[in-house]
């Protein structure tokens, strides 16, 4: 299988309240063949845990956890 086309990467920061609407509305795009990173930049609201269960019903997905360090870190991390 070849690899993904593409790569998408999103850091989250108690995000519960509207992460499932944003990763849905990016897995619903026409263009499935990607990959998707998202950083849980240490949450307390469960917003990792959320993802954690979108995670495995769709491949795509990739949760990394680590403690807070802002979104900088985060997309450094990614990068």
């Amino acid at each position: 299988m070849p690899a993904p086309r593409l790569s998408v990467i999103m850091p989250m920061y108690n995000a519960a309240r509207f992460v499932g609407m944003a990763v849905e509305s990016i897995l619903g795009q026409s263009m499935g063949d990607f990959v998707f990173y998202i950083v849980d930049d240490g949450s307390t609201d469960g917003s990792g845990d959320i993802v954690a269960a979108m995670a495995t019903t769709d491949q795509r997905i990739h949760l990394i956890r680590q403690d807070n360090r802002g979104i900088v870190a985060s997309l450094n991390h990614m990068l």
